[in-house]
């Protein structure tokens, strides 16, 4: 089992502090991929697996697709469980999304003031704005369009895929994470830190 499936399911639990520790570590993986250019042992959790080879012509560039949706997903899994840790801590977003039953801070300390509170969720929030923007960088750097990725594959003249081109496949699902990051990004501009 590999650290965001653990991750997930504590997540689903409302476990929220005890996920944290097993999307961080996914998180290192990933980015230890990413910098290494190669496959480390946990590739799995994100997604369809890797199949047969990536070889022939959509190659490099559809796997280099695939290493930035998998470390972009990873940055926004640990964003996206922040901001609920801030939410069902008390810190408060706008739109409320409170992990499962709502108690799953444990205890974090209203007891103090409120202030230690307060910097906590403050320093939660900074840092799922880093890893947002982190994701958002990751996926223009190294997604279609970008130096030797290829493109999306869009609309029905894309549909011979030829040369520099992503399969569906690959595109569909650049786009999820791109909208991920971009819906996390809406959410912090919502999140209210008192």
């Amino acid at each position: 089992m590999t650290h965001n499936k653990l991750g997930d399911l504590l997540y689903l639990q409302g476990r929220l502090r005890e996920a944290l520790p097993h999307y961080e570590r996914a998180l290192g993986v990933r980015r230890g991929q990413l910098a290494g250019g190669g496959a480390a042992g946990d590739k799995g959790g994100g997604g369809g697996g890797g199949g047969g080879g990536a070889e022939g012509s959509a190659g490099a560039g559809e796997e280099e697709v695939h290493d930035a949706c998998d470390l972009a997903a990873s940055l926004c899994k640990v964003a996206d469980l922040l901001l609920s840790m801030c939410s069902s801590e008390g810190g408060g977003e706008a739109e409320g999304e409170v992990g499962a039953g709502g108690e799953a801070g444990g205890a974090g300390g209203r007891g103090d003031g409120g202030r230690g509170a307060g910097d906590e969720r403050e320093q939660m929030v900074e840092r799922a704005r880093g890893l947002v923007q982190e994701a958002r960088e990751v996926l223009a750097a190294r997604g279609p369009g970008s130096a030797g990725a290829g493109e999306v594959n869009k609309g029905e003249e894309g549909k011979g895929a030829g040369r520099g081109q992503l399969p569906p496949a690959a595109a569909q699902r650049y786009g999820r994470v791109a909208a991920a990051a971009d819906q996390l990004a809406e959410r912090l501009q919502h999140v209210c830190v008192v």
